[in-house]
């Protein structure tokens, strides 16, 4: 796979395509290992919609995510550069959409000044923004090509529970053992989407502290998703029944992954599952059990 700015080429079914590549979580080797690619600075300066964007956000304005993502394309130094400028300025929420927005450029330079803005804030309200703009693959690439990781376990202690939980999962992500016992607390988090991103985040880190949610997804026949998107238009439920599945499959590969002796009785019902790919799942994960 190959970077230009925000442009990743990958192959997709036999042919090679560009897409954004703040859109992929990582790249499998051919050694079976994880790679995050960082997005990379733009030749150039400014462009007219890019100077529009920044005098709204200068003036106040709340942009759209669309905007945004508009906004970052194609990042430059001049970008940074100007983006800087905002966060030292002196309005609060100004300050905020800047160090969010540096963040989201996913770049080194980007992503180097975002942390810096949160790390010299002392009302830690920076570090909401940066932090939880900062868990695609492409940020993550750039935390590690800048050797980062220290700066985000600094942000483990934080009163903050999403910065906390957000620093965790990248920290962990990024190889981190003290974030670890930090993401154990969150398996236990009442919504659902967080206890589910930590439990598998242990998991692929070879902790077994979510074991009891990686259960709870691989026996759901409908996940909260699915009920969320009872009345969606059909195109909608068939993508959230999929996503539901690949949930599924992950939870029993991480549970063999984990040698889980607990998940033996669930794992050999679901080796006889209707679906094939939960099945095999199942099975595969099962006879790393047994295997042990």
């Amino acid at each position: 796979m190959s970077v230009a700015g925000h442009r990743a080429k990958i192959e997709a079914g036999g042919a090679l395509c560009m897409v954004d590549v703040r859109t992929l979580d990582h790249e499998r080797t051919a050694d079976g290992a994880t790679k995050h690619h960082a997005a990379k600075l733009a030749e150039g300066g400014l462009s007219p919609a890019v100077q529009s964007h920044l005098a709204r956000m200068q003036k106040g304005d709340a942009l759209a995510p669309p905007e945004v993502m508009q906004l970052t394309e194609n990042c430059t130094a001049a970008l940074v550069a100007e983006l800087q400028k905002l966060v030292a300025g002196k309005s609060a929420a100004v300050r905020a959409a800047a160090s969010r927005t540096l963040a989201m450029t996913a770049t080194k330079e980007g992503v180097r000044a975002a942390l810096d803005a949160a790390l010299a804030d002392d009302t830690g309200a920076l570090w909401r923004e940066v932090a939880n703009a900062l868990t695609n693959g492409a940020c993550l690439g750039a935390i590690e090509a800048l050797e980062a990781c220290a700066d985000i376990e600094k942000g483990l202690t934080s009163k903050d529970k999403s910065v906390r939980g957000a620093c965790a999962w990248i920290a962990t992500k990024l190889g981190s053992k003290e974030a670890i016992p930090v993401l154990a607390t969150f398996v236990a988090d009442p919504d659902h989407h967080v206890r589910e991103s930590a439990a598998m985040c242990l998991a692929e880190a070879g902790n077994d502290a979510g074991a009891n949610v990686l259960l709870a997804i691989c026996k759901r026949e409908r996940s909260p998703m699915m009920e969320a998107n009872r009345g969606a238009d059909p195109a909608t439920r068939d993508l959230v029944a999929r996503v539901t599945l690949r949930e599924r499959v992950t939870a029993c590969e991480l549970l063999g992954k984990l040698h889980h002796a607990a998940a033996a009785p669930t794992l050999t019902a679901l080796g006889k599952h209707a679906d094939p790919a939960i099945a095999a799942a199942a099975q595969k994960a099962l006879a790393e059990l047994t295997a042990k």
